[in-house]
């Protein structure tokens, strides 16, 4: 009889249902993630004063822009912030300002560089239009993007989602044992039932035999019987001779 359990059927379709689901949720978290960090970035632009920027025309100057403070840049992100302004004769964007703690201190020789120069690969950029002035882009504001508090989230649930493959894990496991348990059962089982089929095939054909020696013996007997007053002594005998390896022939036959 075949088991109901198949843990072979059940393993496949949970590996599968926790592989898209692994991936699926995996992706969501990761946009989610970074939709947030956006979020958080834009809200903090919309506090930047944007009529502050100007075109540099001096960068031996120490301001370039109207009463800019490090301090506003403060609390701004775990990364670094970048300002530039877009300069319209190389077309490209010139370093402003840095600021972003240790990292930022070495960066400082770079400003009035291109950002290019700055290898700030994992960013969000936002322009810049003064208020002041006609709504063109005269620069941008860029807050670089920690891949750990993007990955953090995603990371955690993948390490999340093992714990729950290793529990799938040992689930098949409890299963195919529990599988191999009913399937030797059921073997036994078998085995019983092929016994009492053979015992009660036995016991039938010894009641068949039985019957069918009574039967066989019952006339030869009686004839024996009548032939005993026979005054023929010598039909007698040839017909007691006669029984006898017939009874014989019964008994070494096995009835």
């Amino acid at each position: 009889m075949r088991s109901p359990i198949r843990p072979q059927v059940i393993g496949f379709c949970l590996f599968t249902i926790w592989a898209f689901g692994t991936v699926y949720i995996f992706f969501q978290m990761r946009q989610e993630a970074m939709e947030r960090f956006r979020s958080e970035a834009k809200s903090k632009k919309i506090g930047f004063t944007e009529g502050w920027i100007l075109y540099p025309d001096n960068f031996s100057r120490d301001f370039l822009f109207r009463t800019m403070r490090d301090e506003y840049f403060e609390g701004l992100s775990d990364g670094r912030v970048v300002l530039t302004w877009i300069d319209p004769t190389r077309d490209e964007e010139i370093i402003l300002w840095i600021h972003g703690g240790p990292r930022a201190i070495g960066n400082q020789t770079l400003i009035g560089e291109p950002l290019d120069r700055l290898g700030m690969e994992n960013r969000i950029s936002y322009d810049i239009k003064p208020l002041d002035e006609d709504q063109t882009v005269k620069g941008r504001l860029h807050f670089e993007v920690d891949p750990w508090q993007i990955q953090a989230p995603t990371v955690t649930f993948l390490l999340s989602s093992v714990n729950v493959l290793l529990l799938i894990t040992i689930l098949m496991i409890w299963l195919n044992r529990i599988n191999q348990r009913y399937e030797a059962s059921q073997s036994e089982l078998e085995e019983k039932k092929k016994e009492l089929i053979q015992q009660e095939q036995l016991a039938l054909a010894g009641r068949l035999s039985a019957g069918l020696l009574h039967d066989l013996k019952k006339p030869v007997i009686h004839i024996r019987e009548e032939c005993i007053d026979s005054e023929n002594p010598d039909l007698f005998h040839h017909i007691r001779e006669q029984s006898d390896l017939f009874l014989a022939m019964l008994r070494d036959s096995g009835l």
